[in-house]
């Protein structure tokens, strides 16, 4: 069940990111990164 909850945040990520990367003026590598960090520490802490 934790494993789907991570999946829909991380999708998020996924969905918006052409939006985050306009408003906060990152590169989508640099979101990718974060995502897998994210997704990374909530499986950690499941």
């Amino acid at each position: 069940f934790g494993f789907w909850i991570s999946i829909a945040n991380d999708s998020l990520f996924v969905v918006y990111g052409v939006w985050f990367e306009q408003a906060f003026l990152v590169s989508i590598a640099t979101l990718g990164f974060s995502t897998v960090a994210i997704g990374a520490a909530e499986f950690l802490g499941a």
